[in-house]
């Protein structure tokens, strides 16, 4: 069939006084390990595992699955067995409760594509184990580095991959350096990642050799999409050399990449500085003013063409000419741009504007009539808490015990029908029915993390988004692109070392000298004027 028993270990054993136990194994215990048909095996390694990583290229493999461990073994049965030969005479006739664990294998296509590299093992025979994932070969180097990795997204390690950098476990970084020797290792480094199922090419930068399994790596969501990989899918990585880029096109997938920014342009070259390579065809997603956009890679030009390259290049210190085609439409929609910007109507502008309720200090006014000096002497009624005067108090109080109660939480009055749903919000003290209390909760206390780490309620998140956040976007004082708070200091020092052209004479001044120089040689204030809207265009570098 297509999947056989490779072996059973037994590893515990059941006494009436300490239950399962491992440490109360007699050593040589006949029963401790043994084969298929039940004879004694010398110990639990000698049937060798494949290696992990390699498990797919052999004509039976272990079977691994959510089930095992990481060799491979599950739990099978308990049973009873007698053992005559380590217990005394008299409980020869014992039975002991034993636990018995089992490992198979399974038949898989042998598939000579995906052999072992030469970098990566020089395997001999199926049965021949390693001690390492990456050892040095005795043939001749091969020009790239290559290997396979199982491929997991990168929510399974609890955090997000920004731009293309992808975590590799350290065992491929030792076989790296074994492999250069005294050579430097390419810098930037960029891996060419195919998925032969698919036949699909994306290219990708290192961010850490940091990954938790040393036969897995850690690929942004996104590029399994592009990619057509599933999760815990095997792809082959190779350490490819790109030439740079000069020229890409982009193709925004929504209209509204074109309505949000003004300078586009000058928003995607820096959001691209998160990049390493970008590859035709792939769908990428940048995150540009607080908002991720999708932008689908239409054409990229790079400084040389080989035949033996696909289409892509690396965007390390590379001078890019971006441009742009119109947006993915939806059936016959047009795209306007940016065309009702500068014709909004106010009154539709004031109508659209967020109203927000909240308790604080200040005079509650009421528009009741004016209160006649005659009808100032009253009586309290016991009910609303309200002056009545004399000549309707014994009427008043008789309808509104009838008809209302007093809230002691509230200080208010209620009418008696709207009692059983009236209730209050034990964290704000907001009167909520009691129907929509848990819409309540959802919308105004949900905990809610933001994208800094930290956890609010949804009350508070507006709050700390435009104030406290480190990621909430500011304006850079040179060139007015958007960006993170906590990035706004080292973005500035960048930006205000790039030189520019002046609008007025066209000498090129360094950005941070632009308002001394508006104030020393034109003879203007500087404190009164806009540095970015001085400055002439100018080719942007991508660092």
């Amino acid at each position: 069939g297509n999947e056989k028993v490779d072996s059973f270990y037994e590893n515990e054993r059941y006494y009436p006084l300490s239950g399962w136990s491992k440490s109360m194994l007699p050593f040589k215990d006949p029963h401790s390990f043994s084969n298929r048909d039940g004879t004694k095996a010398a110990d639990r390694h000698s049937f060798p595992l494949d290696p992990h990583e390699w498990k797919a290229v052999h004509e039976w493999r272990i079977v691994i699955n959510p089930s095992t461990d990481k060799k491979g073994w599950r739990y099978s049965i308990d049973f009873r067995t007698c053992d005559t030969k380590y217990v005394s005479t008299a409980a020869k006739t014992s039975l002991f409760r034993r636990r018995r664990w089992i490992r198979t294998k399974r038949r898989v296509q042998t598939s000579p594509r995906l052999r072992p590299p030469a970098i990566i093992a020089n395997r001999t025979s199926p049965g021949r184990s390693y001690g390492s994932s990456i050892s040095h070969a005795t043939s001749a180097p091969s020009p790239a580095a290559s290997f396979a990795l199982i491929c997991q997204p990168d929510t399974n390690v609890g955090r997000v991959l920004e731009g293309d950098k992808i975590l590799l476990p350290p065992s491929i970084l030792t076989g790296l350096m074994t492999k250069f020797g005294r050579e430097p290792l390419p810098s930037p480094m960029v891996f060419e990642i195919r998925n032969k199922r698919a036949r699909r090419i994306s290219h990708c930068g290192v961010l850490e050799f940091t990954a938790p399994d040393k036969s897995v790596a850690i690929l942004p969501s996104w590029m399994l999409r592009n990619l057509k990989l599933t999760p815990g899918e095997t792809s082959a990585f190779t350490l490819r050399p790109i030439p740079k880029l000069t020229d890409v096109l982009l193709q925004p997938l929504t209209s509204e990449f074109a309505e949000r920014c003004d300078d586009p342009v000058r928003e995607l070259t820096n959001a691209l500085e998160k990049f390493t390579c970008l590859t035709a065809g792939d769908s990428v997603p940048i995150p540009i003013a607080g908002k991720t956009h999708t932008f689908r890679i239409r054409k990229v030009q790079p400084e040389r063409k080989e035949k033996r390259l696909p289409s892509a290049g690396c965007i390390i210190d590379a001078d890019i000419k971006v441009g742009f085609m119109e947006a993915v439409k939806k059936g016959s929609q047009r795209i306007e741009k940016i065309a009702s910007k500068s014709n909004t109507d106010t009154k539709r502008q004031a109508q659209s504007t967020n109203r927000f309720e909240g308790k604080g200090p200040g005079v509650k006014l009421s528009a009741n009539r004016v209160i006649e000096a005659s009808e100032i002497s009253g009586k309290m009624c016991p009910t609303c808490r309200k002056d009545i005067p004399k000549s309707r108090f014994a009427l008043h109080e008789i309808q509104c015990m009838r008809l209302n109660i007093w809230c002691t939480e509230c200080n208010g009055v209620i009418r008696k029908v709207d009692a059983k749903r009236h209730s209050h919000c034990k964290k704000c003290g907001k009167v909520v029915n009691k129907d929509e209390m848990q819409t309540h909760m959802d919308t105004e206390h949900k905990l809610i993390r933001c994208v800094c780490g930290r956890s609010f309620e949804a009350n508070e998140m507006e709050s700390h988004k435009s104030l406290e956040c480190p990621r909430r976007q500011l304006n850079c004082r040179y060139c007015s692109v958007k960006v993170a708070a906590e990035d706004k200091a080292g973005h500035e020092m960048v930006c205000g070392g790039r030189s520019c052209t002046c609008r007025i004479c066209h000498e090129r001044v360094l950005r941070r000298g632009l308002g001394r120089h508006m104030a020393v040689v034109h003879k203007m204030n500087p404190s009164l004027l806009n540095t970015a809207e001085f400055a002439g265009p100018e080719e942007v570098r991508n660092h």
